[in-house]
């Protein structure tokens, strides 16, 4: 059986207001304050998030935690350049969706209306099947693979990036 779904791309165009709620520096723990430099609706496009220790840049819409890719870059151009290829919405397959369920080892309909982190996220294929199991996603890479899964997510109302270690 086919794995498709999709959602329209206009929705969203950058760090969605909400994921501060939960968002806390790295190092004092506290909550940011936007600086918004640019903003559509609800989503911060281009800004800061600061907090007593911390600036942290947002940038394309992705709150950057680091400074560089360099240590990654290997993962910045492959997910930059085939950031569709593992997509069970673009293939038609159902081999993320089942290599996912194998990993978490529960139902993924218990993902419903859950918080999920996916560290390490690439270009989106977990995050893809959380998000169509009803979770609230936060993708997290130390890449700029980041920015592939941006494209092919970030619009997705739930969905939320960082760039960050």
């Amino acid at each position: 059986m086919a794995f498709w779904w999709a959602w329209p791309a206009a929705i969203g165009a950058g760090m969605k207001l909400p994921v501060l709620d939960i968002l806390r520096c790295p190092q004092c723990r506290e909550l940011f304050v936007p600086w918004i430099c640019e903003q559509i609706g609800n989503e911060i496009i281009t800004g800061s998030l600061w907090c007593s220790c911390s600036v942290i840049k947002i940038l394309k819409g992705i709150p950057r935690f680091v400074h560089s890719d360099s240590y990654t870059d290997a993962f910045s151009f492959e997910w930059t350049k085939h950031r569709t290829t593992q997509l069970d919405s673009v293939t038609g397959q159902t081999d993320s969706a089942d290599r996912f369920a194998q990993s978490v080892g529960i139902p993924l309909s218990e993902l419903n209306d859950k918080l999920v982190l996916d560290v390490g996220c690439g270009m989106g294929r977990f995050a893809e099947i959380a998000l169509h199991y009803g979770a609230t996603v936060i993708g997290m890479d130390l890449s700029l693979a980041v920015d592939a899964a941006y494209a092919n997510l970030g619009s997705h109302p739930r969905m939320h990036f960082l760039q960050a270690d």
